[in-house]
């Protein structure tokens, strides 16, 4: 999660988006624009751009274009103030209690699989990376001759780019590390999105 932060904040930083005061909101744009930019690169590499994920630069060129503020140029320190670097220790502290849940009830050597989804979506991601097409079908090599096809590909990319650069299991991966991690986003997000309707500091902390 960390280095999915400092990609986005770079990514803000490129694009001269100012900053937003909210906190919650911006460490959550910070870690979708990482998690995200991060796997499309990842599977336009491994794909040579035969990827439905080129849709994202699309997305996230429109959404920082129209974010983007006329302002005079910010420093990069301005973006990693003390607030904004205790603010992540908040996803990384629920990405850490998801991680400790889904480890307990999975607990097991091997580690009890949690659901038959995660078998196939770990063997998918693992065939996507050896033969660099994106196919729903991983039981027959000729699948991936074919043209890509439309699916959710973000999760399977990161799963593959995971085990690609740490070694680690598929299937731990997609069961494990991969739910933490976009779990811990989801509720950073919830928090944003709550900000917008209550000022309620119990519920959503002091700014």
């Amino acid at each position: 999660l960390s280095v999915f932060y400092v990609v986005g904040t770079l990514l803000l930083w490129i694009a001269r988006v100012k900053v937003d005061e909210e906190s919650f909101y911006d460490v959550f744009l910070r870690l979708l624009l990482g998690v995200f930019f991060t796997t499309a690169v990842y599977a336009m590499v491994k794909t040579s751009c035969n990827t439905i994920l080129l849709g994202v630069f699309l997305v996230g060129a429109l959404f920082l274009f129209q974010k983007r503020k006329e302002c005079p140029y910010i420093r990069l320190p301005e973006y990693f103030q003390r607030k904004h670097i205790v603010n992540v220790l908040i996803p990384i502290g629920v990405s850490l209690g998801f991680y400790a849940f889904y480890r307990i009830i999975s607990y097991g050597e091997p580690f009890n699989i949690l659901h038959f989804d995660d078998v196939y979506y770990s063997f998918l991601s693992t065939k996507i990376g050896v033969y660099g097409v994106e196919s729903t079908n991983p039981l027959y090599e000729w699948n991936f001759l074919s043209n890509a096809t439309p699916y959710h590909y973000a999760e399977l990319w990161l799963v593959n780019m995971i085990v690609t650069v740490f070694g680690t299991n598929p299937l731990f991966t997609h069961s494990i590390i991969v739910k933490s991690m976009l779990s811990a986003v989801l509720v950073v997000g919830m928090f944003a999105l709550t900000r917008q309707f209550t000022e309620n500091k119990f519920i959503i902390f002091k700014k």
